[in-house]
């Protein structure tokens, strides 16, 4: 929020839970993945990525923590760790519409997005410029995690 400010961004928390938005003329923000497992207001910061998104103030991307989130919330059996579990309980917190809202927000998360006719290239982990403005589950994985080697820090 202390960023947003700084960036002439007016961003006011409404009675129902949602934020209204004012950008600066010619301006969106862009969410670089990652908007849970990193604190104690995922749900907030869910919530704002949302509201920006759908009033046309903000592109987001899929990191690997959103899609981890992602598989958990459609079911799939993961591990939780490295904050998920904590991001799981305040979600716990929330309403079942609310929940519902943040998976298919989720689910519609692309990977990566080419703007400024190729100028411009957002990914959460990176990306080749072969794989520019590609939609294939080897780009996917590349753009969440960047390049892999199989070690664990």
């Amino acid at each position: 929020m202390e960023l947003f400010s700084k960036l002439d961004y007016k961003i006011e928390r409404k009675a129902d839970g949602h934020f209204e938005i004012q950008n600066p003329e010619n301006r969106r923000a862009i969410f670089l993945g990652d908007l849970t497992d990193r604190g104690n207001k995922s749900p907030d910061v869910l919530r704002l990525a949302i509201d920006m998104v759908k009033a046309q103030k903000a592109f987001c991307i899929c990191g690997n923590h959103d899609e981890k989130l992602n598989k958990f919330l459609n079911g799939k059996n993961v591990n939780l760790n490295h904050g998920l579990d904590k991001t799981v309980q305040q979600l716990e917190s929330t309403s079942k519409e609310f929940r519902t809202e943040v998976k298919e927000f989720l689910n519609g998360l692309i990977a990566h997005y080419v703007l400024d006719d190729g100028k411009l290239v957002v990914a959460h982990g990176g990306l080749p410029e072969e794989m520019h403005g590609r939609a294939a589950a080897a780009v996917r994985a590349f753009c969440l995690f960047g390049e892999t080697t199989g070690e664990i820090d």
